[in-house]
């Protein structure tokens, strides 16, 4: 793609190439509407082939430009121009670590290293903290400025071409240099492959050598399944006694004795050079604490039946899929002086139309959540059924979060819910249904979340332009569950989606809130959120609809015309008491931001 000098994208000019990796190219360009210098990786022309590609790639950019750190180089924008996608990032001209280590081919001084390793960590832990595993972090992939502070770059940019790669053939991303042995196995992806590469970085960085060596990729690969961890202080004799324990903590085969974060590496690194530590952690207190599971932005693995397999082998089968991808993300040098998130400073700020917000996704203990910024709606309906009136102005002064969809059978599964009745339909990704107030109540406390409020959901569904219906004005039996023989699959109507980017809010199952029924106006002052209930608030409303309800001011005999009054974002449906079940009413959970 080098012939790309002297192009123009979107609003960016080639100016000259930077250098290539098997992933892409990165060029220095001037964007033209501001006049300013910026790193463009282009993307291969391949990966457009795939028609969900653009989908997964507006996607999981916008997670990775929603990281906002002092030591991880910023998503400034991103695009598709002839065919090509492409990723901006700040440009500047410095080094990067891989640079700094070919400088000290002996090893860079233990007490820089350390400083360095404490930096990559910040920047590390805080972008585990959100769910984003960078999946090739590398040298190359660090950044340095003018004064040796670390930037990390191409963090979960990563995530976008695997899942893309896995559509087109070519397999996943990694170097495999800096490869955890589980990274060949399923569920393997975990933020400790993330943990694995800072060590094997940390030991190079000591010795200016990899502790591997082989022919071939293969063999790099099964060197680190199989191979003995090498004593650094054969390299390094200089190193303190320290140093050798923790690198195998650091690069041990096994997750579960690993350091379960990039911080633990750091300070044991520190208290071993002689350095203050931002922790009095010791060296045993980074413990196992859950990390070894999938973080939420890896999906559960599938079940399957598996043959015995070694682990070399898994790495061999693990190598077949990533041969020829060991080309590196290039990394951009930069001095960056990082702004806030205008997507949070917004929904802090609140929102006036459903326009200004772009639907923002975040996922907490493996499950989908939508931030709903703040803002003021009108609750209810003048048109509507008489519970459904006065209409009344309902605001809310923080954002907060909402599932994406109802919880599946899937999640009940996962969180060991303890609930009755299994529904009637028990696919994993089927909304569970039969679920009583009292046992959804329960459930969402489990996740650390609750149940939405009346007004909570409805604002989620509507927005500040009061839609009829998530999607719009206007019915479209193709944005909703119509089928009238039973719930389906969550998301199976992704043109549903509320503007914040919620699916299945009417239709599929009827909801249950927190709020006991009441008429309105909505107060939650008067003890209708009260969790013990009063007896003139012992029904509970559930919301959005079901496949089959049917609103008694339905059209006899117009099929589209009755669901398309009994679906709207505004009906209230009486559910009776907090024990009560059936098979047309699931539930969501929400919980404050942050």
């Amino acid at each position: 793609m080098s012939d790309l000098v002297g192009r123009v994208l979107g609003q960016y000019e080639i100016v000259a190439e930077l250098g290539h990796g098997g992933m892409g190219n990165v060029y220095r360009a001037t964007q033209r509407s501001v006049g300013r210098e910026v790193a463009i990786k282009v993307l291969p022309a391949h990966l457009m082939q795939d028609r969900t590609f653009l989908e997964r790639f507006d996607r999981e950019v916008k997670v990775i430009a929603s990281l906002q750190h002092p030591r991880i180089l910023p998503v400034h924008d991103y695009g598709e121009a002839d065919g090509l996608p492409y990723i901006v990032m700040t440009y500047a001209p410095g080094g990067t670590l891989a640079d700094r280590i070919k400088q000290s081919p002996s090893g860079i001084p233990l007490a820089e290293a350390s400083r360095l390793v404490t930096q990559i960590a910040e920047g590390m832990d805080y972008a585990h903290e959100q769910g984003i595993i960078h999946r090739d972090f590398k040298p190359s992939n660090v950044l340095l400025d003018q004064k040796n502070n670390v930037y990390l770059a191409d963090f979960g940019i990563a995530k976008v071409t695997a899942d893309a790669s896995n559509l087109t053939g070519s397999g996943s991303v990694g170097t495999p240099a800096y490869m955890a042995p589980e990274m060949s196995r399923e569920g393997g992806l975990t933020r400790l492959v993330d943990v694995y590469a800072l060590g094997v970085t940390l030991f190079e960085m000591l010795t200016g050598r990899h502790p591997f060596k082989a022919d071939t990729p293969i063999g790099v690969l099964m060197a680190h399944a199989t191979e003995p961890i090498p004593d650094i202080r054969a390299a390094a004799p200089h190193l303190p006694d320290g140093i050798q324990g923790i690198i195998k903590r650091a690069m041990s085969k096994d997750p579960k004795p690993r350091y379960q974060t990039a911080g633990g590496l750091a300070a044991d690194l520190a208290r071993a050079a002689g350095l203050p530590t931002a922790t009095d952690q010791s060296p045993m207190s980074d413990v196992d604490d859950g990390a070894t599971q999938a973080l939420p932005s890896t999906p559960a693995p599938t079940r399957r039946r598996r043959l015995a397999i070694p682990a070399w082998g898994w790495v061999v089968v693990g190598l077949i899929v990533v041969a020829g991808v060991a080309g590196a993300w290039l990394a951009f040098p930069s001095v960056v002086q990082l702004g806030p998130d205008p997507g949070l400073t917004l929904a802090l700020a609140g929102v006036t139309s459903n326009k200004q917000w772009t639907p923002r996704i975040q996922e907490f203990e493996g499950v989908k959540m939508a931030l709903v910024p703040a803002g003021c709606f009108m609750m209810g309906s003048a048109d509507g059924e008489d519970n459904e009136k006065p209409v009344n102005k309902q605001c809310f002064k923080q954002p907060f979060w909402i599932d994406v969809t109802e919880v599946t059978n899937a999640q009940i599964k996962q969180f060991n819910g303890q609930i009755e009745h299994t529904g009637y339909w028990t696919d994993d990704n089927r909304p569970r249904g039969s679920v009583s107030w009292n046992e959804a109540t329960a459930f969402c406390a489990k996740r650390g979340a609750r149940l939405p409020t009346e007004p909570e959901w409805e604002y989620a569904a509507r927005g500040p332009d009061n839609l009829v219906y998530p999607w719009g004005n206007d019915f479209v039996a193709e944005n909703v569950n119509t089928s009238g023989s039973g719930s389906e699959d969550v998301g199976s109507h992704p043109a549903g989606a509320s503007w914040v980017g919620a699916l299945d809010l009417t239709g599929n199952l009827s909801e249950w809130v927190s709020t006991w029924y009441a008429p309105y106006p909505y107060d939650p002052t008067d003890g209708r959120e009260a969790q013990a209930g009063l007896d003139k608030f012992k029904y509970h409303p559930v919301r959005g609809g079901s496949w089959i309800n049917l609103n008694t001011r339905s059209i006899i005999g117009n099929r589209e015309a009755a669901y398309a009054d009994s679906l709207r974002a505004t009906i209230r449906n009486v559910a009776w008491y907090a024990t009560y079940q059936d098979n047309q009413s699931g539930f969501r959970c929400a919980r404050a931001y942050p």
